[in-house]
């Protein structure tokens, strides 16, 4: 492969996340959580045992996601364009896989957002690609979901060059976390039956990726299994077991830990990442299969330039190009700063506007999707006192789980709400508070 092609495949990977970013980056409730890790490792502090401490020490050191991330994006890409490319021998297999890994849905979605995937993403590529342990143990030193590249990678080399490298990072973090706080992570054991349903979720949403329309038909199972097929056809390749240990880690992980884990973008993310270049390569060796991969790229590349064109690029819960029209956050960031501000999306507030903001009292739990009518008295008591407004984004995340709006005066007994395009606002005076 030319050197100009790698050229041209960050180039272009570069120029489409700069575009995808041009109005901000997209947030999720974790942003904020980096955000604090990072502070606290530039105050010198121990940044807690919530998330692995690899991003946000790198977001410690530049001060900037947006950068990181888009560094590791065009890596990203062109990895991918490497690995198809060294094991096929095909270049233009290898440039259709790294143009859908710069296009691809999941891919704009995820890969543009303030998270740790891009960074834990391109490290377990870089790691499988030049068989480093160093560098997938950076990867779970990023995600604990780095865990089963962890153990794959020694399974298959079987050295202690490999093995030590690969395990020291996430050994200091475990040891570091459980002299801490008394726990190796922040989550603890909830044994439950595996649910097949995540399964189909997972296929609903890599057929949403590949073909619209078609991921809530029973062609998704068709798709779904193609892709499984390939991946068998090509079993050997140390990208196709890596997708597969991921996959099946996750989804014992839901039946193991408390945590409410779903085959979302996110989640998945990893998976098309590993799953992409092992299928290339196995299609790599079939005109036919070449051909389907060529026209699912161009579809991906025509969607992406959609989206540009309409703004429509992220659709995530909190869509960055909202952020700059929106009137119910144009509202919080003129209330005065004595204000308490309640709302379903806290980390959008704080991430967007730099003001503090509590989260709504979960209505379900979170973990055990039961109700929990102690919200309502939560609440109570986090305005007694305090002259708050709640704010109600229509773009908030985890809305299944937080009290609804209509529930909110029934609870509080308020005024009606001042209402937005896209959210409505509950005042709770300071008299009404302590009358509570």
């Amino acid at each position: 492969m030319r050197r100009s092609d790698l050229a041209a495949v960050a180039g272009v990977a570069l120029v489409i996340y700069a575009l995808a970013t041009r109005n901000g980056m997209a947030v999720w409730p974790d942003t904020v959580s980096y955000m604090d890790m990072a502070a606290a490792i530039r105050a010198g502090n121990d940044p807690g045992p919530n998330f692995p401490p690899l991003f946000p020490l790198m977001l410690a050191l530049s001060g900037s996601a947006r950068f990181i991330n888009g560094v590791c994006f065009a890596i990203s890409a062109l990895l991918v364009t490497i690995a198809v490319w060294r094991e096929s021998s095909q270049r233009w297999t290898a440039l259709i896989a790294g143009s859908l890994a710069m296009t691809a849905p999941p891919v704009l979605d995820i890969g543009t957002s303030a998270q740790s995937e891009p960074l834990y993403i391109s490290l377990v590529l870089a790691g499988l690609l030049t068989s480093s342990g160093l560098l997938v143990g950076l990867a779970c030193a990023t995600r604990y979901a780095g865990l089963p590249m962890l153990l794959l990678g020694i399974a298959h080399y079987r050295t202690l060059a490999y093995a030590m490298p690969a395990v020291l990072p996430l050994g200091a973090i475990i040891v570091k976390n459980w002299l801490r706080s008394g726990a190796a992570t922040n989550r603890e054991m909830h044994v439950r039956m595996p649910s097949i349903d995540l399964l189909i979720e997972g296929a609903t949403n890599v057929t949403r990726w590949l073909v619209p329309l078609l991921h809530q038909t029973p062609f998704r199972y068709a798709i779904a299994g193609a892709v499984i097929v390939l991946l068998a056809r090509n079993w050997r390749n140390v990208f196709a077991q890596a997708a597969l240990a991921h996959v099946s880690f996750v989804w014992i992980s839901q039946a193991l830990l408390d945590a409410a884990i779903v085959f979302d973008d996110r989640l998945l993310l990893p998976f098309f990442y590993l799953a992409l270049p092992a299928c290339a390569i196995a299609a790599a060796r079939d005109r036919r299969a070449t051909f389907a991969l060529a026209g699912l790229a161009l579809l991906s590349a025509v969607r992406c330039v959609y989206w540009f064109a309409t703004d429509d690029f992220n659709r995530l819960f909190f869509n960055a190009p909202r952020h700059a029209s929106s009137q119910a956050l144009r509202f919080i960031r003129e209330l005065p700063p004595d204000v308490t501000v309640i709302s379903n999306a806290d980390d959008l507030i704080r991430f967007q506007i730099g003001r503090a903001a509590v989260r709504l009292p979960d209505a379900v739990g979170f973990t055990t999707a039961l109700p929990r009518p102690q919200w309502c008295e939560e609440l109570k008591a986090m305005t007694k006192g305090h002259d708050t407004w709640i704010v109600w984004l229509e773009f908030g995340e985890d809305r299944d789980h937080l009290p609804q709006p209509d529930k909110i005066p029934d609870c509080l007994r308020l005024e009606p709400p001042r209402t937005f395009a896209d959210g409505r606002a509950f005042h709770v005076s300071t008299a009404a508070a302590l009358s509570k």
